[in-house]
This record gives structure tokens, C-alpha cells and sequence, in this order.
């Protein structure tokens, strides 16, 4: 197999992953995830590693199992920044935010988010920078420092405008809600 019909493999996995993942198909993402990695090995591609991993992480996340989502995003973590892969590296922090979240580690998570949000920023990835600051809100909100999260909130919504997508702003205004919802149940 030629460099170029790798490389076209290996993006048709990926994206096979994405749609599994967009469309919650899990068996499917975690296939997908499997031929990634054989890929990457196969063909030494530690770029490719770490999306298979990142992928596979997502999975374990979608069905509960924290310890093994843990342990598949901090390889991808790894192998992102070996191989310079920043969107996977700022995707895969992001993650393991949530997964420092679920597992009640709110000062892990925060930096998990601070640094996704500063990598999504540099690759001027303002969807990705958009969630990131959001996450961070919502931890800001947990830890009872209510005014950090209206400001990240603030900051989440420019980044969701930015983005022009719809989604994103969508999602910065439920964090508002909850974060107002919070500052009444105060009074």
C-alpha cells in the first residue's frame, strides 16, 4: 500500500469514528477506533495512534467505564504531543476533564479545561475553545466561585460566536442557566 492510500485510510477511519461517535453507535466507534490503532502500528503513525486511543477513550466514556477511558486519553495524550497532533492533544485534554469531572476531581479537571482551552485558542479552534471554557464554568460553579464562572461563561460565549456555530452558543447558554439557577438557590 502506497504513502497516499494510507494516508486516505487512516482519514477514512477517523472519520468513521466522528460519525460513530456523532451518531452514538459505540460498537461502531470502538471498531473503528481498533482499525485505527492496528493502522498506526502498522505503519509507525504515533498521529494516527493518538486519535485511535482518543477514540477509544470516547468510547469507554459513552459506556461508564472512567478508569478505562482515563487510562485510553492519557496515551492519546501522550502520543498526541509526540507526534505535534495539537487538535487531538487539545480534544483529548478536554476529555480527561471530564473524566477528572466525573470522578470528583475538580481541580484536575479545571486544569485538564484550562490547557484544552489554551491549545483550541492556539489552533484557533473557537468550537473547541468555546466547550472547553464552558467545562470550565461549570467546575468554577461547583467549587462555588460563582463570579470566575459568569466571567468564563462571558468568555465561552464570545468563543461560541467566533465559532458561528449554533450549537456551541446553545450550549454556553444552558452552562448560564445553571449558573443562574445556582446563584438563586444562594438567596
Amino acid at each position: 500500500m502506497s504513502n497516499t492510500q494510507q494516508h486516505e485510510q487512516a482519514g477514512e477511519l477517523i472519520r468513521r469514528c466522528s460519525e460513530a461517535e456523532t451518531g452514538g453507535d459505540i460498537p461502531a466507534l470502538q471498531s473503528a477506533a481498533q482499525e485505527a490503532l492496528q493502522l498506526a502500528q502498522l505503519n509507525d503513525d504515533p498521529s494516527l495512534a493518538a486519535a485511535g486511543n482518543y477514540y477509544l477513550g470516547r468510547a469507554s466514556l459513552r459506556r461508564g467505564s472512567l478508569p478505562e477511558a482515563r487510562q485510553q486519553f492519557e496515551k492519546a495524550q501522550a502520543l498526541s504531543r509526540t507526534a505535534n497532533a495539537r487538535q487531538v492533544e487539545a480534544d483529548t485534554l478536554r476529555s480527561l476533564g471530564i473524566v477528572y469531572l466525573y470522578q470528583g476531581e475538580l481541580s484536575l479537571s479545571m486544569t485538564a479545561f484550562e490547557g484544552a482551552a489554551a491549545l483550541h485558542r492556539a489552533i484557533g479552534d473557537h468550537k473547541g475553545e468555546c466547550f472547553a471554557l464552558n467545562n470550565m464554568g461549570s467546575v468554577a460553579i461547583q467549587q462555588g466561585d460563582l463570579d470566575r464562572a459568569r466571567a468564563l461563561f462571558a468568555e465561552s460565549l464570545q468563543a461560541a460566536e467566533a465559532s458561528g456555530d449554533p450549537d456551541a452558543k446553545c450550549t454556553v447558554l444552558m452552562g448560564l442557566g445553571d449558573l443562574e439557577e445556582t446563584s438563586l438557590g444562594d438567596l
